[in-house]
């Protein structure tokens, strides 16, 4: 069971990209001619979801700051950066998943078009949203930021080395299996946690955590892998392929369980050091988490 604070930080970054969606672009006069489809196919494809990047973006503010105000617009950028992912990971051409948090995926509900034009629309109003942050220099710095962990150097070329070598599985190896993970999964995370202190140059902070970023990617792939030979679609809400995945593939799957256990104690004692009970418990969730 979600703690309450996470329950309340999730649904305080919902309501924030329901509200600004809303206020956007449903009063907007395009809302009612036959762009209503599509808008109704965007807001599809970002609702629901944990929120864990949006959270945890909230989390790394709230340990050093208080204002949450200041960090909404970079919340929910990230959640709506991380729904294109989604959405494109999941169509017929990379993925082919027909079920996402417990509900038909873009493309197995509207269409495998409408669903490209749906993710390419959900990282334009990341990077839209981002722009309501107040302070020019701080946009200037994310937008960089966020573009590189969007592209080649990020989820992009990680997702184009994830079907490469599922493609050409005989050519990957453990330390590949790491880079494409870093790229993919990872720099969006790093991002989500220490996105003030990168823009602010706080290098004790950034030192601090550096550390605690990569166990917490590495945690949440390795546990996506675990689930996908482990639990059902009924528990975890979206396709599991049932068979060895990555991970489970290079080490077997209780060499892959006790890694993560491993992680999860790495993580703990970085995370008492910092003093903050928000980050053990996240942790901790990545080693038991079904979604």
């Amino acid at each position: 069971m979600l703690p309450q604070w996470y329950i309340n930080y999730k649904n305080k970054v919902g309501l924030f990209l329901k509200e600004w969606f809303a206020n956007t672009y449903f009063k907007d006069k395009i809302s009612s001619g036959i762009l209503k489809r599509f808008l109704e196919a965007t807001e599809y494809g970002f609702d629901g979801g944990k929120r864990f990047r949006g959270v945890l973006a909230m989390v790394g503010y709230w340990i050093w700051k208080s204002n949450f105000e200041e960090v909404m617009p970079w919340a929910g950028a990230l959640e709506l950066i991380h729904a294109f992912s989604l959405v494109h990971d999941d169509m017929p051409e990379l993925d082919n998943d027909t079920l996402r948090r417990w509900k038909p995926t873009v493309w197995a509900a509207y269409s495998d078009w409408e669903a490209l034009l749906v993710g390419d629309n959900l990282m334009m109003l990341g990077f839209e949203m981002l722009s309501d942050l107040q302070d020019p220099k701080k946009i200037k710095k994310l937008l960089k930021l966020l573009s590189e962990a969007i592209g080649v150097k990020g989820m992009n070329g990680g997702q184009y080395m994830d079907v490469w070598y599922e493609l050409h599985p005989q050519d990957i190896t453990y330390e590949i299996l790491k880079q494409i993970h870093a790229q993919k999964t990872w720099a969006l995370i790093k991002l989500a946690l220490v996105w003030w202190a990168i823009i602010a140059w706080e290098e004790e902070i950034l030192c601090k955590l550096e550390k605690y970023w990569e166990l917490l990617g590495m945690a949440f792939q390795i546990s996506d892998d675990i689930l996908d030979v482990t639990w059902t679609v009924e528990e975890t809400g979206k396709s599991v392929w049932w068979e060895q995945k990555w991970y489970v593939y290079f080490l077997g799957l209780e060499k892959t369980q006790e890694l993560l256990k491993q992680i999860v104690k790495e993580w703990t004692d970085i995370a008492n050091q910092i003093g903050e009970d928000k980050l053990v418990w996240l942790i901790e969730f990545m080693g038991k988490r079904k979604g």
